[in-house]
């Protein structure tokens, strides 16, 4: 008797557990965040723009790269004064776009709570995985 309602517990279980895996594996990612507005005068800031691209030359790794591809400091700064506005403002958006480390945190959290589920369901079940 005891056999069968423990059965029955872990087929409900497992099925539950299923249909929610399931559900949250469909339910979309959804992010917020706020959007600039322009300026009053509908012109571009080039000196906020200016300043936040020669931040990010100043790291050393974008320093060295450049170097290595056989730019020289002088060569820099001429191409980013014949930038215009709207070509500066594109690429200070696309700096600060760029996620350095990616999203991999996400990703291992998820293997890691998938392969916990899988353990946790085949212990319950008293079920052995032997790999040879």
């Amino acid at each position: 008797m005891t056999t069968q309602i423990e059965t029955r517990f872990f087929k409900l279980t497992t099925l539950l557990l299923l249909c929610v895996m399931t559900v949250v594996g469909f339910t979309p990612r959804v992010e917020a965040g706020f959007v600039p507005n322009t300026t009053l005068s509908g012109q571009l800031d080039r000196g906020q723009d200016l300043d936040a691209v020669r931040q990010t030359l100043e790291n050393k790794m974008v320093t060295k790269r450049l170097q290595e591809l056989g730019y020289s400091q002088e060569e820099i700064k001429d191409r980013l004064a014949q930038l215009s506005d709207e070509d500066l403002h594109r690429l200070t958006t696309s700096i600060q776009d760029v996620d350095v480390a990616g999203d991999g945190i996400g990703f291992i959290i998820g293997v890691l709570i998938i392969v916990a589920l899988v353990v946790l369901i085949l212990n319950l079940a008293d079920k052995r995985v032997t790999i040879s």
